[in-house]
């Protein structure tokens, strides 16, 4: 989806145009961000994932889909969704 995103509204603008999220959503996207965030992001594997699911990170390395070296060097890669930044663990 070509556009940018306004964080306030969490509605996109594509081509002069709004797509408006209603608030049931904004409030389901803060209350399940922990499920929601991906492993992986442009390769590279997620440290706020790590930390919000720490017993599938084991799960992964045992199953060797990760080293404990991918786990060890994660970085927080979805630190722009703001769901995900405000995210208590």
């Amino acid at each position: 989806m070509a556009g940018w995103l306004c964080e306030d509204c969490l509605g996109y603008r594509v081509k002069g145009k709004v797509e408006w999220v209603p608030e049931r959503i904004k409030k389901d996207r803060r209350k399940y961000a922990k499920e929601m965030i991906q492993p992986y992001r442009e390769n590279e594997f997620s440290k706020e994932f790590a930390k919000a699911n720490p017993k599938r990170t084991k799960e992964m390395v045992k199953k060797g889909a990760i080293t404990k070296e991918q786990v060890s060097k994660a970085r927080n890669v979805w630190s722009d969704v703001k769901e995900i930044r405000n995210l208590k663990s």
